[in-house]
């Protein structure tokens, strides 16, 4: 009857359980183009998203099921007069 239950044990496996880790950034005013700001910003939020998973015990899993993120751009102009571009984002790296 032992060997039946440890078997049954055996089989029955529970999937490791995945979550979810948002991740923030804010890039600062430092880029001149906004579309490069954006991908930067989320870039980063991808990083720190990771790096919470990580601080949790899990393994970051960026190939599967990465949310691209969102990004929210604002603009001042340098001194002579470009628009420089500071970015704000948020996004999730599946954590194992």
């Amino acid at each position: 009857m032992r060997g039946w239950i440890v078997a049954a044990a055996l089989l029955v496996s529970v999937p490791a359980v995945a979550a979810q880790y948002p991740g923030w950034s804010d890039t600062g005013f430092g880029y001149y183009s906004k579309r490069d700001c954006c991908a930067a910003a989320i870039a980063f939020a991808q990083e720190d998203s990771a790096a919470r998973c990580v601080a949790s015990g899990g393994v970051p899993r960026p190939r599967s099921g990465v949310r691209r993120g969102s990004c929210e751009a604002e603009w001042t102009t340098d001194e002579w007069g470009r628009p420089v571009y500071r970015c704000l984002s948020e996004s999730v790296v599946w954590c194992r």
